[in-house]
């Protein structure tokens, strides 16, 4: 009874910690070592005046495989959570 439940919040802590952007800006100095968000924001900020859409839309998507990738293989988990979740007595 608790593997969904314990499913779903592995889930939460790691989109979570994959969306973090604050800590990371303030700790990280090095280009190299930045996450992918603090990344995303460094690479839109310091372009030159044109903005290059394609490449920040490219990389956008590219952040977002993780997590779905990870949904895919915990879907069953999730929904069996919300079902046996919402079953009163």
């Amino acid at each position: 009874n608790v593997r969904p439940a314990i499913a779903v919040v592995t889930i939460l802590a790691f989109l979570a910690a994959w969306n973090q952007y604050i800590w990371p800006l303030l700790i990280l100095n090095e280009l190299g070592t930045k996450t992918l968000a603090v990344g995303m924001q460094f690479f839109a900020r310091n372009s030159d005046s044109t903005q290059l859409w394609g490449a920040m839309m490219a990389t956008a998507t590219l952040a977002t495989i993780p997590p779905l990738t990870l949904y895919a293989f915990a879907q069953k988990r999730i929904i069996s959570t919300f079902v046996t979740s919402g079953i009163k007595g």
